[in-house]
């Protein structure tokens, strides 16, 4: 797994999902302390997570959507 992230970490599906995982763990380990504009900077980024999201389950939503393509 870890070879394979490696390889394919810099394809834009598996960026994105990078980028949506640290949005998420923003969102719930600073909770009030997490800033517009940082939130903002995630969107710009590419982060999936939609507004107002509880987080449950949204990383399995963005593993099974059909427009990310993967290799493996």
């Amino acid at each position: 797994m870890h070879s394979w992230f490696n390889r394919n970490d810099t394809l834009p599906g598996i960026d994105s999902i990078t980028t949506t995982g640290k949005h998420l763990f923003a969102l719930l380990a600073l909770k009030e302390q997490l800033t517009e504009e940082r939130i903002k900077k995630f969107y710009e980024m590419g982060s999936l997570l939609q507004k107002n999201t509880n987080g449950m389950g949204v990383m399995k939503s963005i593993l099974m959507d059909n427009k990310i393509k993967f290799n493996f």
